[in-house]
């Protein structure tokens, strides 16, 4: 039954749908309703802002009432996802529609934490230790932090640092949280049978935090936190990996994003035996285009001159059909990722949290189809002014015994 009203409300092929905007105080809120799926995802998120030194602060938080918040969802069939990205700390929510009231309520109390228990103090920097490790302990993943802490060293990971760790104790973390939250940071996307008004009465009150002090301590003064770029040992590979990091600045994000998937196809073409990815990175901090492979048979510096060397051929080899080509299945996927309330919130909340205007996502949906060949040469230039970030992790030698 589901399944029937999710395709009954699928997106037209060329567009995105127009959203409803409202303002409740400073708080953004973004609607797109579909009377057909009697659910709502709500998407709320805060622009994210530690303070210095204090590295993961709003992600701890997140940790710390994601089971309360769990459980009360779980009593109207709802659940709840947190998340820490580039840009902004953020709590989705999905449920019944006729329980929106409820499911805000839930999201404003996040908003306003409580005094916090030991016990969830100690849990959650269990669970922020763990998320560091993890970054660094698969090749995979071990490449693309370090190339992001390359590439925008003051986008700090979402779990912080082992240092900025140790000073995030209960009174901390709630004065953390008070310099961090201002609701003109505030953004709400919501999908599904709601209609704004709503939406806005649900999120009506959410001025500033009430200041009293209980529970908090005094954030001292430290300098800003740094990235860690060298793991703590050697990450697992099986295969050779390469990452190659490209800063871009003043270059159209949809011309970035086709180059992207070009650049992908020609160097999978010319290294059949490597896997090859290459994925534009779009926050606040910046733009930047990330090229990863592996390959069992090459080694890292046997990867890299044909890739750089694909920049070039395919300033040689564009042509306006592959533009075309490649800007719809960008467009194509976008749709795909958007016909679950969940997934489309997502996508639309990210292009809200780096510009703040609700109709971004439709406007870099419309701009992939007007994508011209002078826009790729543009970036494709920008891609070699200055050599790329580069990290390497080569395989592990496996004694292997016969």
């Amino acid at each position: 039954m589901l399944l029937a009203l999710l395709l009954t409300a699928a997106l037209a092929p060329d567009t995105l749908p127009t959203p409803e905007v409202s303002t409740a105080r400073d708080v953004s809120i973004v609607v797109h309703r579909q009377p057909a799926v009697p659910i709502v995802a709500l998407r709320v998120s805060l622009l994210a802002d530690d303070p210095p030194g204090y590295a993961g602060a709003g992600h701890k938080l997140q940790h710390v009432l994601l089971p309360g918040l769990q459980q009360r969802a779980a009593r109207v069939g709802g659940r709840v996802q947190v998340a820490r990205n580039s840009d902004a700390l953020v709590y989705t929510l999905t449920g019944p529609a006729t329980e929106l009231p409820y499911l805000a309520g839930i999201i404003r109390t996040a908003l306003r934490p409580r005094i916090l228990e030991a016990t969830e103090l100690l849990q959650a920097r269990y669970d922020l230790d763990e998320e560091r490790k993890a970054e660094w302990e698969q090749a995979d993943a071990h490449v693309r932090s370090a190339l992001r802490a390359s590439l925008f060293p003051q986008d700090m990971p979402a779990a912080g640092t082992p240092t900025s760790a140790l000073r995030l104790e209960g009174g901390q973390l709630l004065s953390a949280w008070n310099y961090m939250y201002r609701p003109d940071r505030i953004s709400v996307v919501a999908i599904g049978d709601v209609a704004a008004s709503d939406v806005e009465n649900a999120f009506r009150d959410m001025g500033p935090l009430l200041g009293t002090g209980v529970g908090e301590v005094p954030l001292d003064d430290f300098a800003a936190d740094t990235a860690v770029i060298t793991p703590a040992a050697v990450p697992q590979a099986t295969r050779h990996w390469l990452g190659l990091g490209f800063s871009l600045s003043n270059v159209e994000p949809a011309a970035v994003s086709i180059t992207a998937r070009l650049l992908q196809k020609l160097i999978q073409q010319n290294i059949r035996t490597a896997q090859v990815t290459a994925d534009h990175w779009w926050t606040h901090h910046g733009q930047a285009i990330a090229l990863v492979m592996a390959s069992s048979t090459a080694r890292p510096a046997s990867l890299a001159a044909p890739a750089t060397a694909a920049i070039e051929r395919l300033q040689d080899a564009l042509d306006d059909e592959q533009i075309r080509v490649v800007a719809t299945e960008i467009q194509r996927e976008m749709l795909f990722a958007s016909r679950t309330p969940e997934r489309m919130a997502e996508i639309v909340g990210q292009f809200v949290d780096r510009s703040r205007d609700p109709n971004a996502a439709q406007q870099f949906y419309t701009r992939l189809a007007r994508v011209n060949e002078r826009e790729i040469r543009r970036v494709l230039t920008a891609m070699m002014v200055s050599p790329p970030q580069q990290v390497e992790v080569p395989a592990q030698v496996l004694n292997v015994r016969r």
